[in-house]
């Protein structure tokens, strides 16, 4: 059974000399956030076709082949999405977050994500008093002994949290109230950070900014986690947050997002408030380290999360 979401995804490329825009209706499937692949693969001039569990998609004289029940996806190169695609009424669906990668690996599109256009929900609109502004809490990943993920150029992660974490406070400034889980460089028990967020800081929502690493050294792009759960507030303000800075970063940026997951990630333990954990690259990739290493990179990155934040805020406010 599919279920409709009252929601949209928007998504354009440019296919040879044209510029295509999808925008396609977001379904769950098996409780699942779904998109259409034929509707997709159609918008951008390409076909589909399926044989038994496989789905073999054609695209600027490329194909990829797609399984039902499986991640895998077979291109010039192989690589894997997220979930695997499945099957409703003749037509297969994959995650909204799968398509950019996707469409990315298999075909050399430079894919853009829109902003998602929804029915105003009530669970995902968080409340804040009258007369004062939304409470940040910022959270630089690691820090002291705990140096995080390192690259070639051995720049550590905690480094480059520590400095994007600053470039938001500064830029959220005229919207929110920025409030941080450690301003120097010291070790702090990821305990700590949800007790500060959640009392001392009394903060509305907090944004951890981390950065991946992979044993696959062409992975790259940012990626957002939000806590585990399905329909209750905190976890339709976190997906509501995490969307809309996924959105941003991909404007600031001009890179394409690897997607919005939920995953029990552990600063969400016992968390009270929404929250959201972004990677905001690869460190592993070695071109993309060389870009988080970048002050004017870190200002981009910076750029898209504070526009999310505020975008957030502003549909709260409404």
């Amino acid at each position: 059974m599919a279920v409709a979401l009252a929601e949209t995804a928007t998504y354009s490329a440019r296919v040879g000399e044209e510029l295509r825009t999808s925008t396609v209706e977001v379904v769950r499937i098996d409780n699942l956030p779904s998109v259409s692949v034929k509707r997709l693969v159609a918008d951008f001039g390409g076909q589909v076709k399926v044989s038994g569990n496989s789905v073999q998609v054609t695209l600027q004289s490329a194909s990829a082949t797609l399984t039902l029940g499986d991640t895998e996806v077979i291109a010039a190169s192989r690589f894997t999405i997220q979930r695997p695609p499945r099957v409703y009424e003749n037509d297969i669906y994959i995650d909204p977050g799968d398509v950019a990668p996707f469409l990315t690996y298999a075909f050399k599109l430079d894919v853009r994500t829109g902003a998602a256009t929804t029915t105003a929900d009530p669970a995902a609109a968080p409340t804040v008093p009258s007369g004062r502004k939304l409470r940040v809490v910022l959270d630089a990943g690691h820090g002291g002994t705990d140096a995080g993920a390192a690259g070639q150029l051995g720049m550590p992660e905690k480094t480059i949290t520590r400095a994007i974490a600053e470039k938001v406070g500064k830029l959220i400034a005229s919207g929110c109230d920025a409030s941080y889980t450690r301003s120097e460089d010291r070790q702090i028990p990821t305990s700590e950070r949800v007790g500060k967020a959640n009392v001392e800081l009394k903060g509305d929502l907090l944004v951890s900014i981390h950065v991946g690493a992979s044993a696959s050294k062409t992975a790259s792009g940012f990626e957002f986690f939000c806590p585990m759960g399905s329909g209750d507030p905190l976890s339709s303000r976190s997906l509501g947050l995490a969307r809309s800075m996924s959105n941003a970063m991909a404007e600031s940026t001009g890179l394409a997002p690897r997607g919005v997951r939920q995953a029990p990630c552990r600063i969400f333990t016992n968390l009270q408030v929404p929250g959201v954990l972004v990677e905001v690259g690869c460190i592993t990739n070695a071109t993309e380290e060389a870009l988080l290493a970048d002050p004017g990179h870190q200002d981009k990155l910076a750029q898209g999360i504070a526009n999310g934040i505020l975008a957030y805020a502003g549909a709260k406010a409404q």
